[in-house]
């Protein structure tokens, strides 16, 4: 499992957001005589969520 923040700031634009993301997996291994057979399956999620427009920072003209 991983999460961060991230935050972009390019001139008057401006992003940010939090993401938490998994990653399971399983296998089974079936020896059959002289063969040998491996299944397996993997299980992904992401989710990302735009942080509230209230935790912009202050753009400052020059």
């Amino acid at each position: 499992m991983s999460a961060f923040s991230r935050r972009l700031q390019a001139g008057s634009a401006y992003f940010a957001g939090r993401q938490l993301s998994t990653y399971s997996e399983a296998s089974l291994f079936v020896p059959a005589g002289k063969h040998r057979a491996v299944f397996g399956a993997n299980f992904l999620t992401d989710r990302f969520q735009e942080t509230d427009a209230t935790t912009r920072p202050a753009i400052i003209a020059t």
